[in-house]
């Protein structure tokens, strides 16, 4: 291995590993302490130019390197050992693919081989610094876009139980990344066949060259499998939450029934205290609103559907603290469609929350929406109704992937997949402005054949 000049040491190995570092701790969502990472790209580059010093075999100096970050990221940063490794990875990836780019550009640009450059210690510094500029702008970018290939969110206690689904999915995101790891490895060895034949004069060029390139080609089909099982993964854990979420609405549900027959005898009690002191009109006007409270419980739970009676039930109180009258019709059973329970509370949630949305922009007299459910030759049609008008622009770009009417972080499933949801199970979903004053949302779902 050549031996490394000090100045290329300070000017451009110290700035090449900090930057290494900083930007693969950036990806995988790590904290970052700059003058520790300072420390690290010092005491990294200090030990590459004491281990370039020394008669190692071609290749085993980058492998202690690499080697050497992790161990300094993971005790200097307080970083665990998979994440340091992980961190490291990607850095020495983006790394490659900036030299890959760079060198034979610089190459061409001073008119010299790659040889005769590394024999001026100069020179190579200044073939390094349009890689630290790009290395930098990749940090600066994956920081201020907030671009992370790992995003750690804090898991509730209500997805204890997708624990299993994380472990994998995170084992097969692991096995990708040693696949792309490995991949650039590859690359590299095709960059250096030359100074490898050399070194290694038994091995036949055709002969490395074919290996190398079948090994890529292998690579490349297992790294499509993993993305695949990665895909069907998440998949099922976006199925898992959903359904979760209607086992949890139907839990408030029957929590809230409990609390209304609970609440019974105080009610009977409080209606005796008011007649024995003659309070006729404030019984009348007590019992009114225990009744009203009462029918509204009542019409969510005949819809035959615990699931969606759970959805319509939470969905009412979330009506109530926004200020929003909501009423709900259900005219037949919810039952036998083609579509899981789950699948149709989410895509009535999202609708439902569309409507709340667009009644709450609305003056407080006209904040109304309302449902009905109807049976309709083989189909049983869902119309959602909310004050407001449609605007024509917003209907033609209503259902393409991606559009919002929405603001912020948060903006829902989106129609789209409502609209490739029900295209699933054979289902359907308009969105027109009445003419008078109101938008409806129509969802027709077949019944089982």
């Amino acid at each position: 291995m050549d031996q490394l000049p000090l100045c290329v040491t300070v000017l451009y190995s110290i700035p090449e590993s900090f930057l290494v570092c900083w930007l693969g701790l950036s990806l995988v969502n790590e904290r970052r302490c700059l003058w520790r990472l300072g420390l690290v790209a010092v005491l990294a580059a200090f030990f590459s130019f004491i281990a370039r010093g020394l008669s190692l075999p071609y290749g085993f100096h980058s492998l202690f390197h690499l080697a050497f970050l992790v161990l300094a990221v993971t005790l200097l940063l307080q970083t665990s050992f998979w994440n340091s490794l992980l961190a490291v990875l990607f850095g020495f990836m983006f790394l490659a693919l900036v030299e890959t780019i760079n060198v034979p550009l610089f190459c061409w640009v001073v008119g010299l081989d790659l040889e005769n450059i590394l024999r001026h210690p100069w020179l190579r510094v200044g073939m390094g610094f349009p890689q630290l500029l790009i290395l930098g702008l990749m940090v600066w970018a994956v920081n201020r876009f907030d671009l992370r290939l790992i995003n750690r969110k804090p898991v509730g206690k209500d997805m204890v139980q997708a624990t299993e689904w994380e472990h994998r999915r995170t084992f097969l995101f692991y096995s990708l990344v040693a696949i792309l790891a490995l991949q650039v490895i590859l690359v590299t060895f095709i960059r250096c066949r030359e100074y490898l034949i050399r070194v290694f004069p038994l091995l036949p060029a055709c002969v490395f060259e074919d290996a190398i390139i079948l090994l890529l080609v292998l690579v490349v089909f297992i790294s499509l499998k993993i993305v695949l099982r990665l895909l069907r993964l998440t998949e099922e854990l976006a199925q898992y939450q959903c359904e979760v979420e209607s086992l949890r609405n139907v839990g408030e549900l029957f929590a809230s029934m409990r609390a209304q027959r609970h609440d019974f005898l105080n009610h009977v009690q409080t209606l005796y205290g008011m007649l024995q002191l003659r309070c006729f009109q404030d019984a009348q006007d007590y019992i009114r609103e225990v009744f009203q409270e009462t029918v509204a419980l009542n019409n969510v739970v005949v819809t035959g559907n615990p699931s969606l009676a759970a959805l319509l039930h939470v969905k009412a109180g979330a009506a109530a603290a926004r200020g929003i009258e909501f009423q709900v019709s259900v005219e037949c059973e919810v039952g036998g469609l083609q579509i899981p329970s789950h699948e149709l509370s989410r895509i009535l949630g999202n609708l439902i929350d569309n409507a709340f949305d667009a009644a709450e922009m609305e003056e407080p007299s006209r904040r109304k929406v309302s449902m009905s459910v109807r049976k309709e030759q083989e189909s049983l049609v869902f119309d959602i109704e909310n004050c407001g008008f449609l605007d024509p622009k917003v209907k033609e770009l209503i259902f393409y992937r991606g559009f919002s009417t929405k603001k912020g972080e948060h903006m829902g499933m989106g129609l789209s997949i409502v609209q490739e949801l029900l295209q699933k199970y054979g289902g359907t979903v308009t969105i027109d402005d009445t003419g008078h004053g109101s938008v409806l949302s129509q969802v027709s779902i077949p019944y089982s054949r």
